[in-house]
């Protein structure tokens, strides 16, 4: 089991969302866990995060309509 936290920065060519601005912050916070693949090395990873994009009110109240979503992730983890 695991948790995860964390925060980026996207930056785009537009507007994100539609009204809002081309540079947004992106926190997110999420749960998981891994588990062995049989006898090998590699392991299942999946969880779940929250995660939110807005630009922090940087350009005013008005220009910061945000979003937030639920995200769902799996993948193989291939040690080396």
């Amino acid at each position: 089991m695991f948790v995860d936290t964390g925060i980026g920065l996207l930056f785009s060519t537009d507007l994100v969302p539609e009204d809002g601005t081309g540079v947004n912050f992106m926190p997110r916070v999420g749960a998981g866990f891994t588990v062995r693949l049989g006898e090998s090395q590699n392991r299942l990873m999946a969880g779940v995060r929250w995660h939110h994009i807005s630009n922090a009110r940087f350009n005013g109240e008005a220009r910061n309509p945000s979003r937030d979503g639920v995200a769902v992730h799996a993948s193989i983890v291939f040690p080396f």
